[in-house]
């Protein structure tokens, strides 16, 4: 006899020191008492810690597109131009440095030097842009008037 699936149902099931309702899942730690303190410190009695894990319902074969806000600067993209315009401050330019980015023009990267130190900055470098660009759009929604 064929019916239709059961509806899935919130249960409580206790696994390992876990305990998981629904897609919930409580991790208890149990800590033993502490040796006997020394006078001056104070005594700890057996304690129990819960961590509270939301575990996110979503399919594996599908993946979650990340937004970006605009004038966000990705990472990936910055290493290409490093890699292949970095010495004439490609990459600088990208990340809304144009004064840098036209000293490495006329410089060749420092003869280089500055191009192979700037490999290590790129990800500071593309924070700090990321953190501007979210600046100016907070400042621009502040001005917005309320509806």
């Amino acid at each position: 006899m064929q019916g239709s699936p059961p509806t899935p149902s919130l249960h409580d099931s206790v696994v390992a020191g876990d305990l998981h309702t629904g897609d919930v899942i409580h991790h208890h730690h149990h800590y033993a008492a502490a040796p006997a303190p020394a006078p001056a410190q104070v005594a700890f009695t057996p304690a129990t810690v819960v961590q509270h894990v939301a575990v996110p319902v979503v399919p594996s074969h599908r993946t979650v597109p990340v937004a970006r806000m605009p004038g966000e600067k990705d990472i990936l993209l910055s290493y290409i131009f490093w890699l292949f315009i970095g010495v004439f401050g490609g990459h600088r330019f990208y990340l809304n440095r144009p004064l840098s980015g036209v000293l490495f023009l006329v410089t060749f990267g420092f003869l280089g030097i500055g191009w192979l130190v700037d490999a290590a900055l790129i990800p500071g470098m593309v924070e700090h842009s990321n953190m501007r660009a979210q600046h100016r759009i907070l400042r621009a929604q502040a001005r917005m008037p309320a509806r």
